[in-house]
Formats: C-alpha cells, structure tokens, sequence
C-alpha cells in the first residue's frame, strides 16, 4: 500500500509543474507504466489515492485495494465513516465494493425528480492566516485547493457571504443570497479517455485558473481500453 501511495505522490508532485505537465502529461503515466511495469489505471488510482489521502495513517488495518475504492467516495466524511466500519466489521474488499454498491442502488432508486443544479463561478471567501503578518486573511476559495486574494475592486469581503465573480475589464465580486450548497459547480472539457471509467479532465475554476483533474466514475470497474476484456 505504502508503495502505490509513494508512486502517487511522486506523480503529483511531477505534474504540478505546469511546464512538465505539458510536456508530458498526457504520456507520463503510460511511459512509467511500461517501465516499472504497472497498467496505466492503477497509476491513475495511485495518484487519486495520495491526493485524497496526502496523509496515511499505516496502523490501520486496510490494504491497497480497500484504498481504491475508499479513494472514490466524494467526500472525507463518507471515507471515513467506510473506513471504521471495514475495521470494525472485518469487511473485505469484496464485502465493501458489495455494500458501497448496495448503497448507490438504493440511492438513487427513488432519485427521479427533477435534479437539483448548482452555479458555475460562485464563491465562499476563508480566513487563513498569514505567514507575514501573523494575522487573518481572506482568500477567495476556487476549489481543488486553489486560492485567490480578492479583486481589488471588489465589494468589502467577508467569509459570511457567497460571492459571484463579474468579469468586466478585470474581475470583480458580488455578493449573493446563495447557500453554500449551490457552490463547487465546475465547467470541464474532457482531455483524454482512459478506459470507460477514468476521465482526464480540464477544470475551469474560474479567475483564469485551469485545474487538470482524473476523474473516476463511482462503482465501475472497467479493463483499459488497450485490453481486451
């Protein structure tokens, strides 16, 4: 398991220079995958994985495989409550992706209404201390760890409210009546294919910011599209 979280990191780490990124991107991680003679997906997942879990506590009694799927679920609150019942109930890897699929089915039986749309380039301002000063500062939170100060121009900034960005000559801030479930609403054009569950996406964050994402489609478990299963 420490080995594919190590990989992970070091293909982050190698990706987050935007000029490497360019430059390799799209063939980095079938060229390792060919050296060190790991498939391309797993890659994928072993970078999801130390993105997700940028801290790994190794005392507890999961393996790689339960990280795969954990790696998935949308948000820390949900890891978390799957990782104390696979500790607690002794559930192997079959039993987990058996009850997570359970629980997809019987989520989304009844959801045939009409689907609830959040808004595209609406944010929540956060206090973060400076390093400089020592004191509180707000910044602008785009998402998939992105942070702006606010425009210069804008309205006075507080982290009580949610804010629109209005691009006019530059960018500005208004403030709205919308609650913070309406957020986190990304336009994204889709870079590269993998297999029939991984997407390589581009994010618009917004502000000229572009956020280069691998999405993995919940509960599926597909082969590479270079095999042929």
């Amino acid at each position: 398991m420490l080995t594919y979280w190590t990989i992970g990191g070091n293909i982050n780490a190698f990706l987050s220079d935007t000029t490497r990124r360019e430059k390799y991107g799209k063939n980095l991680l079938l060229r390792l995958g060919q050296e060190i003679s790991i498939d391309q997906r797993t890659l994928y997942q072993a970078a999801q994985f130390h993105r997700v879990y940028p801290r790994v506590n190794l005392s507890l009694p999961l393996n790689w495989s339960h990280y795969r799927y954990l790696s998935r679920l949308p948000n820390e609150s949900q890891r978390r409550y799957w990782e104390r019942r696979i500790i607690r109930e002794h559930l192997s890897v079959k039993d987990l992706l058996g009850l997570l699929t359970s629980q997809e089915n019987g989520a989304s039986a009844p959801a045939l209404s009409t689907p609830s749309r959040g808004l595209l380039y609406h944010y929540r301002v956060i206090k973060r201390s400076d390093l400089v000063s020592g004191g509180d500062v707000c910044l602008v939170d785009c998402g998939f760890e992105n942070y702006i100060e606010p425009p210069s121009s804008s309205v006075r900034i507080d982290n009580t409210r949610i804010y629109r960005s209005v691009k006019n000559e530059s960018y500005t801030l208004r403030a709205m009546r919308v609650t913070k479930e309406k957020i986190y609403v990304y336009k994204a054009l889709i870079e590269r294919i993998v297999d029939a569950d991984t997407l390589v996406v581009i994010v618009d964050c917004g502000f000229g910011i572009y956020h280069r994402e691998i999405l993995r489609l919940r509960f599926i478990d597909a082969p590479e599209k270079s095999t042929t299963a």
